[in-house]
């Protein structure tokens, strides 16, 4: 898929665990609201979201990421997002303070994490 504006490709698919999306290119204004509509249209109890091949992460996307990730709570299901320290939406999230215990360091404590259960940290 590609949003109007800035090129942005979404990837999913089913794990045993929950649901992957993988989020490529670039996540902003022109596109943050495509990202809310396919988190949004899961029904997995746990959905892994990979930004780690995100090549840039505005505001509107960290809002727009938040905004599902507060939704599901309320509803009982987890967003587990994963941006490595060294990507740029890792970068993003420690600029805006937002990664420590919101935010996993590799897929591997993603899916560890999913597997297990134990998705509230």
């Amino acid at each position: 898929m590609h949003g109007i504006g800035t090129a942005m490709d979404i990837e999913k698919h089913g794990t045993d665990a929950g649901e992957v999306v993988i989020i490529r290119g670039e996540l902003d204004l022109t596109n943050a609201r495509q990202l809310t509509d396919v988190l949004g249209s899961s029904n997995a109890q746990t959905v892994i979201l990979d930004l780690s091949e995100l090549a840039f992460l505005d505001s509107a996307g960290i809002r727009a990421i938040d905004g599902v990730r507060r939704s599901m709570e309320a509803n009982g299901r987890h967003l587990l997002i994963v941006a490595p320290p060294e990507s740029r939406a890792g970068w993003t999230f420690r600029v805006a303070g937002l990664a420590d215990g919101t935010v996993l360091e590799s897929m591997d404590v993603a899916d560890e994490l999913a597997a297990s259960g134990d998705t509230d940290g």
